[in-house]
């Protein structure tokens, strides 16, 4: 078997637009490229993640709990992590306008799509954090 017969897993989330109706937006799991991208772009946002992440502060929690940690410590994100999942990373202000419901759903999905593929989130925030520090992005934010 080769990379070619690998299926990316998507998720698909049902929004409502103006008149009522319904786009289905496709997404998947963010890689380990597009997390590192977020980090070095968004610095200051994802400075606390990062920090509490590498203090041990999030764990194998409940994934709505880190939706919500993300929510609260990071909004700035929301629309750019929604974007980059589902493909289309320069449309980020079209997801951060989505109805708060709609970006709660979105990134419930792109959670559990991220973090089931490597073995869960305090895992997954193992190998990110390793990998932030072999690119050069610190816990206070993007390289110089």
């Amino acid at each position: 078997m080769g990379l070619s017969e690998y299926a990316i897993r998507t998720e698909t989330v049902p929004v409502t637009m103006d008149g009522g109706v319904t786009l289905d937006l496709v997404f998947r799991g963010l890689p380990l490229r597009s997390i590192l991208t977020l980090m070095g772009s968004q610095g200051e946002a994802m400075q606390k993640i990062y920090a509490d992440a590498a203090s041990g502060k999030l764990d194998d929690s409940a994934l709505p709990v880190l939706v919500a940690y993300v929510t609260r410590e990071a909004p700035s994100l929301i629309g750019r992590i929604i974007a980059e999942a589902n493909g289309e990373p320069d449309q980020w202000e079209i997801a951060e306008a989505l109805p708060a419901s709609d970006q709660i759903v979105c990134l419930d999905a792109i959670a559990r799509l991220t973090f089931s593929a490597h073995g869960g989130p305090k895992k997954t925030l193992e190998i990110i954090i390793n990998a932030a520090h072999a690119a050069g992005i610190p816990p206070s934010g993007p390289p110089a």
